[in-house]
């Protein structure tokens, strides 16, 4: 029996399977990644996929796509066995649409969403043909503004998520993980991809939606699974969750233990900005910061919350105004000058801008800190282990090799490194940029239990997000952005997403 929900969702779907993961493991050595794990996505089914980082939903989605070979088990798509071949798996019709993108730079829109399937007749590329039907894509997902001609790594970041996602619809695949597609999408993109699966299911279409984002999987799918510690918890119907029993699954702990907030100290002013200017977003920001406050910062897209807190850290200059610090007046012209005054800055981009990727994890995590560390000029490799191993402990990075490359960590991991490089500086103020994009709930927990502690320590966080279920649980306080000034300003004794969503859009 199909139960279908007031908004059109199917909460029991009665479809023919069409990916089935039946009973599959994988070991790497004595860790185990995947135990016995089986899971079915149906036709005209959205299916949500939850799980914290080291769950083994990567492992799984390796798996799916043909890249990793299962130790046990099989996965099959319409009742045929797939191999370990990605090019086979894609031929099937799996479309496996990643969080990193795999675009080409230098080659357009259109060529990159018909990369190695070019239409063609008797040996002549069919150009035309492959800019119309990338178009058309493009359009049926609210993106027609996007020159199909132009080269994709002139794009920003969430129009080259919509060309990634694209090029899975181009081809008409029958099956579609998406993992974390989402990530750099604005609200109203985001909007228009949900627009399109839901299209995309009424044809008959089966869809893996991977995203650590519960409000969206709760809005989209049509059941959910959680898995923990490389198993499945549980399957159920969309209708039968909340986002509560969402996080206790994923974590076996409850949403407050997840995100305690903890009461603190406030002290005085530390940092002041005053009639701040940086065309054409900021047109004359006022805000004052206190020791010991954590300060949230939201803002529609294009609102200038990024560039605020690149002002602050000295990553861009300001036209006109002022910026003080305990009282000085400053003028950063580089996120290193504003470190050396005490402000440190994580940047939204965290693999282009604040690590170094191909880097050792220890040298990532005391880079521009060797002062305090280096002896005559020479580092002391015993006392720098020792100091990068507690650190390591104490944000519960999860890591093999302190010296092997940061970029084989997980992305919560690479932002718990991140984090904890700008602690070493011991900083006054500590601006956050989306710090915990991309990541579950259980990394989020980590990272805001570190900005915490640098807070009850006396220093004042700035935590720009366009989550607002993470600023509402560990921020004092929410500036909103609007029209290149602080509109308003919520207390947390008055705080609900639905006040801060009106806040946003009001005027």
């Amino acid at each position: 029996m199909c139960l279908v929900s007031g908004d059109g969702r199917a909460d029991v779907v009665d479809g023919r399977e069409i990916l089935a993961v039946e009973a599959v493991s994988k070991a790497y050595g004595p860790t185990v990644a995947l135990a016995d794990v089986s899971l079915s996505v149906r036709a005209g089914e959205i299916h949500g996929l939850l799980g914290e980082n080291g769950a083994g939903k990567s492992t799984l989605l390796k798996i799916i796509s043909g890249a990793e070979a299962a130790d046990a088990g099989v996965v099959r798509v319409d009742g045929r066995m797939l191999r370990a071949d990605p090019g086979r798996v894609l031929a099937t019709g799996v479309a496996m649409i990643y969080q990193e993108l795999t675009l080409v730079s230098e080659l357009s829109v259109a060529e990159n969403m018909h990369l190695g399937a070019l239409p063609s007749r008797r040996g002549l590329l069919r150009a035309n043909e492959a800019r119309r039907a990338a178009d058309a894509v493009l359009r049926s997902l609210g993106a027609k503004d996007i020159d199909v001609d132009l080269p994709v790594g002139r794009l920003p970041l969430n129009a080259q998520q919509l060309v990634e996602i694209g090029r899975a619809l181009v081809r008409g695949a029958g099956v579609i993980v998406l993992d974390e597609a989402t990530s750099a999408l604005n609200s109203q993109e985001v909007a228009g991809l949900f627009a399109l699966l839901r299209k995309l299911r009424a044809s008959g279409g089966a869809i893996l939606f991977v995203s650590h984002h519960l409000e969206e999987v709760l809005a989209i799918c049509d059941r959910v699974t959680v898995m923990r510690d490389g198993r499945i918890v549980d399957t159920r119907p969309t209708s039968c969750w909340t986002e509560e029993q969402l996080v206790r699954a994923m974590l076996a702990t409850d949403l407050s233990v997840a995100f305690p907030y903890q009461t603190r100290e406030i002290g005085p002013p530390v940092l002041e900005c005053r009639e701040v200017v940086l065309p054409p977003l900021l047109r004359g920001v006022n805000l004052s910061l206190s020791c010991g406050e954590i300060v949230g910062v939201v803002g529609v897209t294009g609102a200038g919350r990024s560039e605020l807190l690149r002002v602050l850290a000295g990553a861009a200059q300001p036209t006109s105004g002022e910026i003080i610090l305990q009282g000085k007046t400053i003028r950063p012209r580089s996120p290193r000058d504003g470190l050396r005054a005490g402000i440190a800055y994580g940047p939204k981009d965290r693999k282009s801008e604040g690590l170094w990727l191909r880097g050792p994890v220890l040298d990532n995590l005391l880079m521009g800190a060797w002062r305090g560390s280096s002896r005559l000029g020479y580092l002391p490799g015993s006392p720098l282990r020792r100091r990068c191993r507690r650190l390591l402990r104490d944000l519960d990075v999860k890591v093999r090799d302190e010296l092997g490359p940061v970029e084989h960590l997980s992305g919560g991991n690479q932002q718990k490194v991140l984090l904890g490089r700008l602690m070493q500086h011991r900083p006054r103020v500590v601006l956050l940029d989306e710090p915990a994009r991309g990541l579950d709930v259980g990394a989020k927990s980590a990272i805001y239990a570190a900005i915490a502690e640098l807070a009850a320590s006396g220093a004042a966080a700035v935590v720009s997000s366009s989550d607002l279920h993470d600023i509402v649980g560990v921020t004092d306080r929410t500036l909103v952005l609007r029209r290149g000034r602080i509109a308003k300003e919520i207390k947390r004794s008055d705080y609900s997403r639905e006040r801060l969503l009106e806040a946003m859009s009001a005027g």
